[in-house]
Formats: C-alpha cells, sequence, structure tokens
C-alpha cells in the first residue's frame, strides 16, 4: 500500500521541519512549501492526498491557497487541514475558504496525524484521495 501523500504550506522553518519529520516518521510521504504560491504550483505535480496549511504567510496567505485548490475541479475535495495560532476571526474565514478541518497551534502530531487519518476514514473525502 503507497502511503498517503500530505503537502505541509507552513512559512516557519523549525515548525515546517518538525511537521515534516513527525508526520513522516508516522508513515506519511511529506512534501513541504513556505508559501502558497509555491505549494499551490506542486499541487499538480505532486498530488497530495491532504493539504496542511499555515494561514499567515507570505506571496499567498493560507485562505488564498484553499480558495485557489477549491477552484481546481480534480482538488475541490481534497481535505485542508489549517494550523494556525490566530483566533476565531481567521479560523472563521479558513473555514468559509473551504478548509476541512482547524486545529490552533501549538497541535500535537499525533494530533494532526490522527485527524488526517480521520478525514481519509470519511466517504466524501476517500474516492476524491485515491491515487
Amino acid at each position: 500500500m503507497s502511503k498517503i501523500k500530505v503537502l505541509v504550506v507552513e512559512d516557519d522553518p523549525d515548525t515546517r521541519e518538525m511537521l515534516y519529520v513527525k508526520l513522516e516518521c508516522e508513515g506519511f510521504e511529506v512534501q513541504i512549501s513556505d508559501n502558497g504560491a509555491v505549494a499551490s504550483q506542486m499541487l499538480e505535480v505532486y498530488k497530495p492526498r491532504v493539504i496542511v496549511t499555515d494561514l499567515k504567510m507570505p506571496l499567498l496567505a493560507g485562505n488564498k491557497l484553499i480558495e485557489s485548490v477549491r477552484e481546481k475541479r480534480e482538488f475541490d475535495a481534497i481535505p485542508i487541514i489549517v494550523l494556525t495560532a490566530f483566533k476565531r476571526e481567521l479560523l472563521n474565514e479558513a473555514l468559509l475558504a473551504g478548509a476541512t478541518e482547524v486545529l490552533e497551534k501549538p497541535v500535537g502530531v499525533d494530533q494532526l496525524a490522527e485527524t488526517i487519518k480521520c478525514l481519509l476514514k470519511d466517504e466524501k473525502y476517500f474516492e476524491a484521495t485515491i491515487n
């Protein structure tokens, strides 16, 4: 069975590296990007089954990345998990943009991995995430 491909979009280098290492240890295949603009371009090549993104980032903020993903028919049903330290108003904006789940930082990697697995068990995401 192939590994679940996760695209992590995070501008903080320490957080990005920690997520990469921990999710790889959890058995996921992880690609990383430090901004939404590059992540948007990576979709076509990498074809992730799940996207994990921060909200506040340079070049293309998380909400704009989510909106651009939702506009692409091939990727419109992919689960998108937002990780952010920002509170309610931005969390609501993320959900309105099309985020599937919002987790507040700091988030445990165990919680993130479990969230990914639960989302992929949900029947409406299953077909959209098959390789």
